[in-house]
C-alpha cells in the first residue's frame, strides 16, 4: 500500500469533520477576497487564470483533476505516485503543507494557516 495516500486521506477526512453535511453553503465574500489577495502569491511560482506551466504547473480547473495529471509539467515521483484526485479538503491540506501530504513533492511548505489555504481553493473555484 502507498503510504502517502493514508496520510492525504486522514487530512481530508480530519478536515471533513467540520462539514455540517449541508448542500450548498454560501460562499462568503470576505474569503473571497482574502483567497484572491493570497493566490497573487501562489503566482510566483503557478499560473491561476492560463493553461501555461512556471516553476509549479497551472492551476486552471485543478479541483477534480488528477495529481500529476499535466502532461507538460515535470512533477515529483512523490506526487505522480500519490494517486490523489484534487478536491477542495484535499488541496487546501496540501496548501497549507504539502510536505504533510506528499512528502518529498516539489513544492516547498509556507507559512499559510488552514483558514488561509481554504480561502485560496475557495477562490480557485470560483475561476473554474
Amino acid at each position: 500500500m502507498n503510504p502517502i495516500l493514508p496520510a492525504g486521506a486522514m487530512v481530508a477526512l480530519g478536515l471533513l469533520a467540520g462539514c455540517n453535511g449541508e448542500s450548498e453553503t454560501p460562499v462568503d465574500t470576505a474569503m473571497l477576497e482574502v483567497g484572491e489577495r493570497l493566490a497573487e502569491g501562489c503566482g510566483a511560482c503557478h499560473s491561476i487564470d492560463s493553461y501555461e506551466n512556471r516553476v509549479g504547473p497551472h492551476l486552471v480547473d485543478i479541483i477534480g483533476r488528477e495529481a500529476a495529471s499535466l502532461p507538460d509539467y515535470d512533477y515529483s515521483p512523490a506526487l505522480r505516485a500519490s494517486g490523489i484526485v484534487w478536491d477542495e479538503f484535499v488541496l487546501a491540506a496540501f496548501i497549507a503543507n504539502p510536505q504533510s501530504v506528499v512528502p518529498d513533492t516539489k513544492m516547498v511548505g509556507n507559512s499559510l494557516s488552514p483558514e488561509e489555504a481554504e480561502a485560496i481553493v475557495k477562490y480557485l473555484e470560483t475561476l473554474e
